[in-house]
């Protein structure tokens, strides 16, 4: 498995006719060739940013064969 924060993907989508760029958390590639696009969040601040960052990551990710995760701090196990 590799993982970068690096990986330089910007995901376009618009907010109440704004313009915004989405830019991931990391992406992960296994062995096997499966790839995932993950943000990690500690708290959702904004339900609808939320959303509208979510549902432009599906697509991209759905255009690239990849899979988007969320992960929640609070559900990781943290090794020392």
């Amino acid at each position: 498995m590799k993982w970068t924060k690096k990986h330089g993907i910007r995901i376009k989508y618009q907010l109440q006719r704004q313009r915004r760029t989405y830019l991931p958390d990391i992406t992960v590639e296994y062995h096997d060739g499966r790839k995932f696009l993950e943000e990690v969040k500690g708290k959702i601040w904004n339900g609808l940013e939320f959303l509208f960052k979510n549902s432009a990551a599906l697509r991209y990710c759905q255009a690239k064969r990849m899979t988007f995760r969320v992960l929640f701090k609070a559900d990781l196990t943290r090794v020392d």
